[in-house]
Formats: C-alpha cells, structure tokens, sequence
C-alpha cells in the first residue's frame, strides 16, 4: 500500500491539536509528590520536542515570507527614503524661515522699544530742565511726553503675520542644543526626568545574590527552569 503524505495543511491542523492538547493537560497538570514531579519533567521534555516540531515546520514558510518582504520593503524604501529626505529638507527651509521672520520681529520690537526709551529720558530731561527755568507749563507738557513714551516702551509689540499656505500648518516647537548632566535634577514639577534603570537595578540584585535592599524597590526570588530536548 503507498504511504499517504499529509499536505501542509493537514499537517499544521494536526499540529495544531497536539499544541492544544499539550497546553489542556499542563493546566491540569498537579505536581504534588516527586514522582508526579518527574513526570513533569518528562512532559517538559516533550513541550521542548513539540517546539521544535513546530518550530522546523513554519521556518521555510517564514523565511520564504520574510524574503518576499524584504524585497518588497526594500523596493519601497528605494522610493520613500529620497520621499523623506526631501520632505526634512523643505520642513527645515520652512521652519528656518519662520524662525529668521520671528527673530526679525522681536529685534524691531527691541528697536523701537530703546527708541521709545530714549525719547522719555529726553522728555523727562526737557521737564527738568523746564522746571529749573520756572516753566512750569513746559515742564507739565514734557512729564507728559516723558508719560507717554514710558508707555509707549512697554508696549512696544510688532505683529508678525504668519506665512499661509494651503495645507500646511505650523506650531511652536523646540529643540535641545546642549545637556550638563549633571545639572540635570531628578524630578522637576514633581515629574521624573531621570527614569529608573532596571537592567542596573537588576544587576545590584544579581551581584548581592538577592540579599540587597533597594529603597523604593520590591522584588522576589524565582525559580528559572530550563530543559533540553529529549
């Protein structure tokens, strides 16, 4: 009689009830005595074989699908990476742009805000010198010119109109050009901006053989089981 060969597809739904089957019986699993302690073991065993059975079946599928992928992704990545240099490019011209525009602004309102200042100190110099001279009326007039250029100081604000474009929207950002680390605080307005490294505080756990205590820092002691195949 000729073997029959079960396709690819039989072949997983088959799999696929042994996996099942597998994972029923280790939930019911109960290890309450050392024999049933070794029979764990030996089933332990058998997951590891399963694993591997599953894990040679889906490897050339995989591998077939992740080089289809590849040369996909790599195709379009051929398009889209000259797509997004591009685009960093015009996003850069265009925030520079508004950024020189913004500076413009504030140095005219810093102009015109010395300019304001320099007109006060010359009223209010005028109204000094009209007082000493006995003209009180001068005087008056020029506190009052020294008044309104006082005012005119601190509020001296240039609107910026900024640039429309269909479709394009902007907002403030920021971005960081120098850090001192240690200057850096821990927390700032009770958020925490240097975050807790757990591969450290592993580590001190590891190297104290759990006999270490950390403030702010709970943990327990676990068994990591390992197993060959059998």
């Amino acid at each position: 009689m000729a073997e029959i060969i079960a396709t690819p597809e039989q072949a997983e739904k088959q799999m696929t009830t042994v996996v099942t089957g597998l994972e029923a019986a280790a939930n019911n699993l109960v290890i309450d005595s050392d024999e049933r302690y070794n029979q764990a073991a030996a089933f332990l065993q058998r997951i590891k074989t399963q694993q591997k059975t599953v894990t040679d079946f889906f490897e050339p599928l995989r591998k077939a699908t992740k080089a289809a992928y590849d040369s996909v992704l790599s195709r379009k990545k051929d398009m889209t990476t000259p797509l997004d240099k591009a685009e960093k490019v015009i996003k850069g011209k265009m925030g520079e742009y508004q950024r020189k525009a913004e500076q413009a602004r504030r140095e005219q309102e810093e102009k015109l805000r010395r300019a304001a200042e320099a007109e006060r100190e010359k009223a209010f110099s005028a109204a000094v010198a009209a007082e000493a001279s006995g003209d009180a009326l001068g005087a008056e007039m020029a506190m009052v010119e020294a008044e309104i250029m006082d005012d005119a100081a601190a509020g001296a604000i240039v609107h910026l109109a900024t640039p429309k474009a269909k479709g394009i929207s902007s907002r403030k950002g920021w971005e960081i050009t120098g850090i001192d680390p240690d200057k850096v605080p821990v927390t700032l307005n009770g958020v925490v901006i240097r975050p807790v490294d757990e591969k450290a505080v592993m580590a001190l756990i590891k190297a104290s053989k759990g006999t270490i205590q950390i403030p702010g820092i709970t943990y327990r002691e676990t068994a990591i089981i390992s197993a060959k195949r059998a």
